[in-house]
């Protein structure tokens, strides 16, 4: 089955946009991919034909501030990822999977300092968001396993080699 993927891109910090002048296309590209799996990640029992996404391509600020309101932590991270209420779909309409939000300063800092691409420690975090709102999670070591196998397969989809290699 092929899902059709729609992401709603908002930039907000203008350092992203500098440094992918076609943020929404890239967003697609990697968001597009973690759908292109056979079988697709979907949430156990979903049959649907078209999901949406919004990202939120933010500065530090505006994930230390999400993170304070939403997980109590005063402090910039890399990525958030905000799962939409399940059973929530309307007829004709995609199926809405949430929200994930980038603070730039953060993944281009933790980029250098892993020595990565920022493009691919970007595309990273996407796809760990989007399976974030898929229900992939990595509370145990057995689901950190899962998850981060899963993350390796779809990067290599993308021709990024493992993110959790030296």
């Amino acid at each position: 089955m092929t899902i059709s993927v729609h992401t709603d891109v908002s930039v907000t910090a203008q350092a992203w946009q500098q440094a992918f002048p076609d943020c929404e296309e890239f967003v697609f590209e990697v968001v597009s991919r973690v759908f292109a799996e056979d079988p697709p990640f979907m949430p156990v029992g979903a049959k649907v034909e078209e999901v949406e996404i919004a990202v939120l391509l933010a500065d530090d600020d505006t994930l230390r501030q999400l993170n304070g309101s939403w997980r109590g932590i005063d402090q910039p991270t890399n990525v958030l990822s905000f799962p939409a209420a399940r059973g929530m779909q309307i007829a004709g309409y995609p199926l809405f999977l949430g929200d994930i939000a980038l603070g730039f300063e953060t993944v281009a800092r933790e980029a250098g300092e892993q020595n990565k691409h920022l493009a691919q420690h970007a595309a990273h975090l996407i796809v760990h968001g989007t399976l974030h709102l898929l229900g992939c999670d990595h509370h145990t070591n057995t689901d950190a396993v899962i998850m981060e196998a899963h993350e390796i397969r779809i990067l290599a989809a993308l021709n990024i080699p493992n993110p959790y290699e030296d």
